[in-house]
């Protein structure tokens, strides 16, 4: 480490010029390499650090060159940056989504949340993915928003499918909850928000059937969330779907819902072409809902 102080600067005056140069450089080094040691201190490993976040921190696109040129940290994309990871981390391949995600949220304040089948499979919920399979992920943000060019160009360890959508409020008393991933906290859809956010992605991405048995492993649903959304929730197909979804299953907190204030709408719906019509809930559907064990 080269230390200079007031002393050895009246010397270095003395010096030639490469002399007091070099104790420049020396001094530099020192500055830049105290700020890269807090930096990742405060940098949760696995994240992505964007340039928002880092100029916050006190770190501007020339420091960054001279971190990336010092082997510090690596460039995921543009204005995007990683950590350099060892070759025994299992980050060494790169970061993960949830990494991703948080810095989406935290550093850059987007209204993008984990959704759907992937909210419940991080909330314990949903079925098993097939063996050797790799789910989706779900991906849910508001009308016109937009993913970051460096988060949709990276490639991921899974498909990332995002849907913008206002179907839902975002207010944070509309189904949301904030799970720890990694030692770092990113938001996601509450189970009662995220099989809504299911059943609005049928037919493309989630059968009926697939819905069903989504359904069936949500014995735990608080009514009172249910309700909520089922108010708040624009889609008059996706609250008929749900709710004869949930009768066929017939968990005990559908027993529960008070549904007197939740506007079903006018008219037929078509969830599944060519099924069978229920006259309750004005939609049609599957000729045999699967009510068995997945």
């Amino acid at each position: 480490m080269c230390i200079v102080n007031t002393h050895m600067r009246i010397i270095i005056n003395n010096f030639p010029k490469k002399v007091y140069y070099y104790a420049n450089m020396c001094i530099v080094d020192t500055q830049i390499e105290g700020k890269i040691n807090h930096l990742l201190r405060e940098w949760p490993s696995g994240t992505v650090a964007t340039m928002p976040w880092l100029a916050q921190m006190g770190v501007g696109r020339f420091l960054a060159r001279a971190y990336v040129k010092g082997g510090w940290i690596k460039p995921l994309g543009r204005g995007a940056f990683v950590r350099t990871e060892g070759t025994n981390s299992n980050l060494k391949n790169g970061p993960l989504w949830t990494g991703g995600l948080y810095s989406l949220q935290s550093q850059l304040n987007l209204p993008i949340h984990a959704g759907g089948e992937t909210a419940l499979r991080l909330n314990g919920y949903g079925h098993t993915a097939p063996m050797n399979s790799i789910p989706p992920l779900y991906l849910f943000g508001p009308g016109g928003s937009k993913l970051p060019s460096w988060f949709r160009k990276h490639k991921w360890n899974q498909e990332v499918r995002f849907k913008t959508t206002d179907f839902l409020p975002y207010s944070k008393d509309h189904g949301f909850t904030i799970d720890s991933q990694n030692g770092y906290p990113i938001t996601l859809s509450s189970p009662e928000r995220a099989i809504l956010e299911s059943l609005l992605l049928m037919p493309r991405y989630t059968t009926f059937e697939g819905a069903t048995h989504l359904m069936e492993s949500l014995s735990t649903l608080r009514p009172e969330m249910v309700v909520t959304l089922l108010k708040a929730c624009k889609s008059v197909k996706v609250k008929r779907t749900f709710l004869y979804i949930a009768e066929q299953v017939n968990h005990a907190w559908f027993m529960r819902l008070n549904l007197s204030n939740v506007d079903l709408g006018k008219g037929k719906r078509v969830v599944v072409p060519g099924g069978k019509f229920d006259s309750k809930y004005g939609i049609t559907v599957a000729h045999k809902p699967q009510t068995g064990d997945a």
